[in-house]
Formats: C-alpha cells, structure tokens, sequence
C-alpha cells in the first residue's frame, strides 16, 4: 500500500494483475476501489489478486461490490484471491460466502508464488 491511502493496481504477470486496497473500507471508499478492479479487468487479467493487508474493516457496500464484481469475473473464466492476515476481515468473507467465490490467502506472498511464479519460465541452467 502507498502512503496516498488510494488503491494501486499492479500488473504481475501475464494475466494476473494485483489491486491493493487500503484502510477501512467504507460506503466513501466504493468509488476508489471499484476503479481500481475495472482497471484490472480492463488490463486483460485472468486472475486478479485484491490485497487486504492494510484492511481491518470492509462495510457492506464493500463487500457486495467485491461479491459483484468476483462473480463477474468468475463467470468469465477468470479467479480472484484475496489476501488478508486479519481474522476480522476472513471473518466477515465466511459469513457473507464471499469465501466460496473467491480464494483467501493470508500473505501476497502465498499468491504470489502460487500464481506468478509458476507461470514464469525456467531459467536455463
């Protein structure tokens, strides 16, 4: 997360784009981040990966734009993973079954090396 508190959209790899998002999620951050997971989508990502780790708190109108636009993506072929460490916000993924349409991890790091970097080529020994 940058210190500008806004989201950062970061292409990894071909196909699989991060979205970091910070601080608490409320109803006045929707815009920000539903700008931020356009841009992933419009970056040709298969796979897009929205990292919680600066999040304590999503309120519902976050959660539900996270539910949309997963199912979205789902439905066309693609996967989302959610990285999170804060057993609040796993929490509230379980309750609402959003843990059923997208993948927890609990570091980047745990996506990223399932997700990017099996998909690089060997280097030649």
């Amino acid at each position: 997360m940058l210190s500008s508190g806004k989201p950062v959209v970061a292409r990894l790899s071909d196909g699989v784009v991060l979205v970091s998002l910070p601080g608490d999620l409320a109803a006045d951050s929707v815009p920000a981040a539903e700008h931020a997971l356009t841009l992933a989508r419009s970056d040709g990502a298969g796979c897009v990966i929205v990292d919680l780790a600066a999040v304590s708190f999503l309120d519902s109108a976050t959660l539900t734009l996270l539910v949309r636009w997963a199912e979205d993506l789902c439905r066309d072929g693609g996967e989302v993973v959610v990285t999170t460490n804060d057993p609040r916000v796993a929490r509230q993924f379980a309750i609402t079954g959003l843990d059923r349409i997208v993948r927890l991890e609990k570091t980047l790091m745990e996506a990223v090396d399932e997700l990017v970097l099996p998909a690089q080529p060997a280097a030649a020994t």
